[in-house]
């Protein structure tokens, strides 16, 4: 499938779930991230021919339809429906996994979407323990939140960084990455035993984020649209 036609069937089936189902608009956050972001993503990183592009539609199509079923008709199959989900995370963090296992650590910004595409397991965790209810100590909001926090800090953005390390590989790259690589397990391990941590976590974040600025502005794009749209994306993040 083209990426137009790929792009326009993740858009359609977004915003189908968003006219039908009756949750508040923040609980999309989280969806868009699921039907659209994660898409995308997953494809532009897909080696052709590898396992994972022979067998990714076999995961995908129930994951995906499992979402949308969750947001649109809530019912008992509730818990199945996230667990297809969370199986399919878990299949993604395999093939982080196995590229790394193909690879090691000759890229670090091959390491850095490695990375990216394993801690999406723990937003599927998190997505099940909140949908299924679980006790994880903490709640439901925080668990919800957790797993938001596991989809775009733990996978979207370390992912983001490697891309960028494909195109500006420095010494200070590899210290900016290593920084925001780490953070997500600082912070959530911050959030559950220490409010210090979590506070070592959150300057971790502002100095990684802000190096990362710095690094955007200071690299070569080929394409003018390009580099003003990923210069004032990682500018907004680091100000919000």
């Amino acid at each position: 499938m083209k990426m137009r036609n790929f792009l326009l069937v993740h858009i359609i089936l977004f915003v189908i779930v968003m006219i039908f189902s009756d949750r508040l608009w923040p609980f999309f956050l989280l969806t868009i991230a699921q039907l659209l972001y994660i898409p995308i993503i997953l494809r532009l990183i897909i080696t052709r021919n590898d396992w994972f592009s022979r067998t990714y539609y076999l995961f995908a199509i129930p994951a995906y339809f499992s979402i949308a079923m969750l947001q649109i008709f809530p019912s008992t199959w509730d818990m199945l429906f996230a667990a297809v989900y969370l199986f399919f995370t878990c299949v993604i963090a395999l093939y982080g996994f196995s590229r790394f296992l193909n690879r090691g650590f000759i890229n670090f910004e091959e390491f850095s979407i490695d990375i990216g595409l394993i801690y999406l397991a723990m937003g599927g965790a998190w997505f099940f323990a909140y949908t299924i209810g679980f006790d994880t100590g903490f709640s439901p909001l925080i668990t919800w939140l957790t797993a938001i926090h596991f989809h775009y800090s733990a996978f979207i953005l370390p992912i983001f960084i490697g891309f960028l390390g494909r195109i500006n590989q420095t010494r200070f790259y590899k210290r900016v990455a290593s920084i925001l690589i780490i953070s997500p397990m600082i912070v959530a391990i911050g959030i559950t035993f220490s409010r210090w941590i979590e506070l070592l976590s959150v300057i971790l974040y502002i100095i990684g984020l802000f190096g990362l600025i710095l690094m955007t502005w200071r690299t070569v794009f080929q394409a003018t649209l390009q580099k003003w749209l990923i210069r004032i994306s990682f500018t907004a993040l680091g100000l919000t």
